[in-house]
């Protein structure tokens, strides 16, 4: 047996194969057991409301983050911009 790799997780016991996170998330560290173990990376947030999905969206113009996890996107400071 061995441990699942970075950017993937399993949730099972005696599993024969490894999840992998959803689009655009990734693990900090190998052997990961659930999907909430897969965070979104700097410059990239879950996605939130009616149509939400489990991946991580890009920040959209005007807004950034500046460390992986849940949280989201904040507002650039003022004379400043994202892409």
């Amino acid at each position: 047996c061995s441990a699942c790799g970075f950017g993937t997780f399993s949730d099972a016991l005696n599993a024969t194969a490894c999840t992998a996170c959803p689009v655009n998330s990734t693990t900090l560290s190998e052997g990961s057991q659930d999907v909430m173990s897969c965070l979104c990376p700097v410059g990239y947030t879950m996605s939130t409301g009616l149509n939400a999905s489990s991946e991580c969206q890009p920040c959209s113009p005007g807004l950034y983050k500046n460390a992986s996890g849940p949280s989201l996107c904040d507002v650039c400071p003022n004379r400043s911009s994202s892409e």
